[in-house]
C-alpha cells in the first residue's frame, strides 16, 4: 500500500510540477486537462509484470491530451520528463529502449514546427533515432539533415554536433565506413564544447567515440576501434550510462572476437547482455546475442550458437529491428555453412540478401551474397557460384571490406581451380594473400596451402 502512495505523491508532485490550476482552465478544455490529472495521479499502477508499453501509459496519455487541446509547452514536458522509475530516461528514450519505433517517431511528428527551433532540433534527433532502428535509412538522413542545417541556423554547437553524431551512424549502417569516420572526426574536432566538463558534452564524446569504433571496426582497423571502445566505456562508466555502457561491452566483445580472444570477447559480450537486459535494452539484448552467437560458433559450440540466434531474431522481430533480423540470418548462414549443410546456408543467406537490400546495408548485402555463393560452390552450381563471389567482392572493394574482400578472392581462387582454370586461381589466390598479408590475419597461411595445391593439381 505504501508503495502505491508514494507513487501516486509521486503523480501528484508531477502534476504540481506542470503547473495546471484546474480551476483556471477553460470550460471547453477542462476534461482533457482533468484526464491528464487522473493519468498522472491514478492508483491504478501497472503491476510489476505488465507489458512494457502499460508501464508509461499515463505520460502517453497525458502527452495526447495535452497535445489535443494544442497545450505544446506542457505536452512537451511530459515527452522530456526525466522519469524516476527508468533511471531518468525521458519518455522518447525508454520507448526507443523498449523498441518502441514508431511511436518515437510519433511523439517527435507532433511537437515538430509547435514550439520553437531548439525544439524541433529534438524532435528531430528523436525522429531520426527512430528510424534508423527501423533500418529506413533514407528518411533518418533526411531528418538528421534537416537537423543539422537548423542547427547552423541558430548556432547551436551542441546539437551540431549531435547531428553530425547521428548522420554518421547512417553512413556507417550503409556501409560507407570512411565517409561516417570523417563525420565522426568532424564532431570531435569541434572541441570548443567537448573539452567542457558539462555532463552532455562528455555524453557526446563518449557516443562519438563509440560509434566511431564501430568504423574503424569495419574498415579492419581492429586496434583503433579497440581503443576508442575503452575511451569510450571509461566515460559511459563515469556518466552512470548504463546503456551506453552496455552497447560498448558488447562493441568490445566484438574486438576481441575479431583478434580471437574468444575468452574474453564471451566475458564482455555476456557482460554486455545482462546489463542490457537489465535496463530493458531489447536492440542491446539482441545485439549481445548476436555476439555470444558468433562467438559459440567459432568455438564449436554449436547448438548453442543456434539457440542465441533463434532468440536474437525473436527479440529483433518484436521490436522491429531489421538490421538485427538481417545479423542473426547471417550468422545463421555461416553457422550452417561450417556445418557443411548448403542447403540451409543457402535458405538463411537469402533471406540475409532480402533484409540487407531492404534496409540498404551494402556490406550485409556483400556477406550474404558470400554466403550464397560459397554455398552454391560446395553444391557445384559454379556459374552461379561465380556470379555471386563477383558481386560479393564489387561490394566489398565498394565498402572498402578488406577482410571480406580478401576471404572472397581466396574463395574465387577455389572456385576457378574447380573449373580448371589454373592461371585465374592463383591470380586470385596471389591476390588474396597479399591483401591477408597486409591484414596480418590467418587467411594468408590458407592462400599459401592453397597455391601449393593448385600448383601441384
Amino acid at each position: 500500500m505504501s508503495m502505491i502512495k508514494n507513487w501516486k505523491a509521486s503523480g501528484e508532485l508531477l502534476f504540481q510540477a506542470l503547473g495546471v490550476k484546474l480551476d483556471d482552465i477553460p470550460f471547453e478544455h477542462l476534461a482533457s486537462y482533468t484526464a491528464v490529472h487522473y493519468f498522472l495521479t491514478a492508483e491504478n499502477q501497472p503491476h510489476a509484470n505488465a507489458q512494457n508499453l502499460d508501464k508509461v501509459t499515463r505520460y502517453l496519455e497525458s502527452f495526447h491530451h495535452l497535445c489535443a487541446v494544442s497545450d505544446w509547452d506542457l505536452a512537451y514536458k511530459i515527452m522530456f520528463l526525466p522519469l524516476e522509475s527508468f533511471d531518468d530516461n525521458h519518455l522518447t528514450l525508454q520507448l526507443d529502449i523498449w523498441g518502441y519505433y514508431e511511436k518515437e517517431i510519433s511523439l517527435g511528428e507532433q511537437l515538430l514546427n509547435k514550439i520553437s527551433p531548439q525544439v524541433d532540433l529534438e524532435c528531430l534527433i528523436v525522429m531520426g533515432d527512430g528510424y534508423i532502428d527501423l533500418g529506413d535509412y533514407e528518411k533518418a538522413w533526411k531528418v538528421y539533415q534537416q537537423g543539422l542545417d537548423l542547427s547552423h541556423t541558430i548556432n547551436d554547437s551542441e546539437m551540431q554536433i549531435t547531428c553530425l553524431l547521428c548522420l554518421g551512424l547512417v553512413l556507417n549502417y550503409q556501409g560507407k565506413y570512411r565517409e561516417s569516420a570523417a563525420y565522426y572526426q568532424e564532431a570531435l574536432n569541434q572541441d570548443i564544447k567537448l573539452c567542457d566538463l558539462k555532463t552532455e558534452y562528455l555524453v557526446l564524446k563518449a557516443r562519438i567515440l563509440s560509434n566511431l569504433a564501430m568504423s574503424y571496426y569495419n574498415l579492419d582497423r581492429n586496434k583503433e576501434s579497440l581503443d576508442c571502445n575503452e575511451q569510450s566505456l571509461s566515460l559511459f562508466r563515469i556518466l552512470g550510462d548504463r546503456q551506453g555502457e552496455a552497447t560498448t561491452l558488447i562493441s568490445l566483445g566484438r574486438d576481441y572476437y575479431i583478434l580471437e580472444d574468444y575468452e574474453r570477447g564471451l566475458t564482455l559480450g555476456q557482460q554486455g547482455l545482462t546489463l542490457a537486459r537489465e535496463i530493458g535494452h531489447s536492440s542491446g539484448e539482441a545485439e549481445a546475442l548476436n555476439l555470444l552467437g558468433m562467438i559459440y560458433c567459432a568455438t564449436g559450440d554449436f547448438q548453442q550458437a543456434l539457440e542465441v540466434h533463434e532468440k536474437q531474431i525473436t527479440i529483433a522481430r518484436e521490436i522491429g529491428d531489421l538490421r538485427e533480423e538481417a545479423y542473426a540470418m547471417g550468422n545463421l548462414a555461416d553457422l550452417y555453412e561450417t556445418l557443411e549443410d548448403y542447403d540451409l546456408s543457402a535458405h538463411y543467406a537469402q533471406k540475409h540478401l532480402a533484409l540487407s537490400q531492404q534496409i540498404g546495408d551494402r556490406r550485409g548485402e556483400g556477406a550474404a551474397l558470400h554466403s550464397l555463393g560459397v554455398a552454391l560452390l560446395e553444391q557445384s552450381q559454379l556459374s552461379r557460384a561465380l556470379e555471386k563471389l563477383q558481386l560479393a567482392l564489387q561490394i566489398f572493394q565498394e565498402v572498402e571490406s578488406r577482410s571480406e574482400e580478401a576471404q572472397t578472392l581466396a574463395d574465387l581462387s577455389v572456385l576457378y581451380w574447380r573449373l580448371n582454370d589454373n592461371e585465374s586461381a592463383l591470380n586470385y589466390c596471389d591476390c588474396a594473400y597479399v591483401l591477408a598479408k597486409k591484414l596480418d590475419i590467418s587467411l594468408a597461411d590458407e592462400c599459401q596451402e592453397l597455391r601449393q595445391q593448385i600448383l601441384g593439381s
